[in-house]
């Protein structure tokens, strides 16, 4: 039995509505969850109980990155031991490593990203919110498909697509600039750079040409980032978010600055300049 997992607000726009339709109509899903607000501990354990009453093996999740990691962390932990009877408490300490996931017991899942910028369907973690504090369920099984449908992302509004892909951009730079990132996902991301700076230039022009650079740069950076590390800007937004500040705005407005700071490395330099050339 199939469980769909989409987000409450983004399918209310036509691209995605019709796309949730039409996933229902193909996969005939046992059942749907709705993500409203945030990936907590307590929406993820309601969508654990739901997927354990109705048997669920794979999970289908369209959305934006909240949604994603909702469905996500509910393949990963609906039939590990432990995560039974749901709870928050029991999704807590898979968080706190109190207990691991086993990646032979967590279920299929795939997803249809409907905005730019988290990487979300592409990374090893799902992110939870808890307050003002982030946590990270590590360890979930990476996705058996992703389709990245740059209709997707018809729905999006100037405003939030403006910040998600400020968001794509500067974790791809980031990632460049990682001491940690291995040279074929450093590829990855100088090629998602590109992509997503094409997006970005053909914006008012070429909207439905600037929805597919975008829908590609941000696939490749997702890739890049499962295997490699962001740096000063998120790890400052974080911290900016706790003052009641957007996410997506202070990594924009935080690019620049840590990038001159990060580029004091040689090393870090030698990769911004490949990527200038």
């Amino acid at each position: 039995p199939i469980m769909l997992v989409a987000g409450a607000s983004s399918s209310r726009t036509p691209a995605i509505a019709q796309a949730v339709a039409a996933l229902a109509e193909v996969a005939s899903p046992a059942c749907t969850y709705m993500v409203e607000g945030i990936s907590d501990a307590t929406v993820i354990a309601r969508g654990i109980q739901l997927a354990a009453d109705y048997d669920v093996g794979t999970v289908a999740i369209i959305g934006g990155g909240t949604t994603i990691d909702v469905g996500k962390a509910i393949a990963a932990l609906v039939r590990q031991a432990g995560a039974l009877p749901a709870s928050a408490d029991a999704v807590l300490s898979f968080t706190a490593g109190e207990l691991k996931i086993n990646p032979a017991a967590a279920l299929s899942w795939c997803a249809m990203p409907t905005t730019t910028g988290t990487g979300s369907e592409s990374t090893w973690n799902s992110v939870l919110e808890e307050g003002d504090v982030k946590l990270s369920l590590k360890g979930v099984p990476p996705a058996s498909l992703i389709a990245a449908d740059p209709d997707l992302l018809r729905g999006l509004a100037p405003r939030p697509r403006n910040i998600a892909v400020a968001d794509a951009l500067s974790q791809a730079l980031e990632v460049v600039c990682s001491g940690h990132t291995s040279e074929p996902a450093v590829e990855l991301a100088l090629c998602a750079v590109k992509q997503l700076s094409a997006g970005i230039a053909s914006m008012e022009l070429d909207p439905d040409g600037s929805r597919g650079h975008l829908a590609w740069g941000s696939l490749l950076m997702g890739i890049a980032f499962a295997h490699g590390r962001l740096g000063l800007p998120h790890a400052l937004a974080h911290y900016c978010v706790k003052y009641g500040m957007s996410h997506g705005n202070m990594v924009g407005a935080l690019t620049g600055p840590s990038l001159r700071v990060q580029s004091i490395d040689a090393g870090v330099r030698a990769r911004l300049e490949r990527l200038e050339s």
